[in-house]
């Protein structure tokens, strides 16, 4: 399939695993890593000509080792990287993550992204 599509939000190492799993099922391992536009992107190939990625020693097939690196990213980003902050009613912001494939199975026009990953609000309200 050339256009997989993937938006999955949640909290927790638990379910970050499970979708990254779904992710790497697309392309079975991840090869590297870049960040652009507060986004992390996780890599399936890292070809040459791409200046702003980074290899991995070796690729990395387990999806619980790629949710421990994404979890230590993830404390690192400032509240202010997380966009979807909701102010209205009763409503309880809680810092979580945003893994997603958009058309084509690109990620912000990168073309071998296995995944993207983003600091995201979840919210909890009546």
């Amino acid at each position: 399939m050339d256009n997989p599509e993937l938006r999955i939000n949640g909290e927790g190492r638990e379910r970050l695993v499970k979708a990254l799993d779904l992710a790497l099922g697309l392309h079975v391992a991840c090869e590297g890593w870049s960040v652009q536009n507060n986004t992390l992107i996780l890599l399936w190939a890292v070809p040459d000509h791409n200046k702003t990625a980074n290899k991995f020693p070796a690729k990395i097939r387990d999806a619980g080792q790629l949710a421990d690196m994404v979890l230590s990213w993830l404390k690192e980003q400032p509240e202010s990287a997380y966009p979807n902050k909701y102010d209205g009613g009763d409503v309880v912001n809680y810092r979580g993550w945003l893994v997603f494939v958009e058309m084509w199975g690109h990620v912000l026009g990168e073309h071998y992204a296995l995944c993207g990953i983003q600091p995201h609000y979840l919210w909890a309200g009546k």
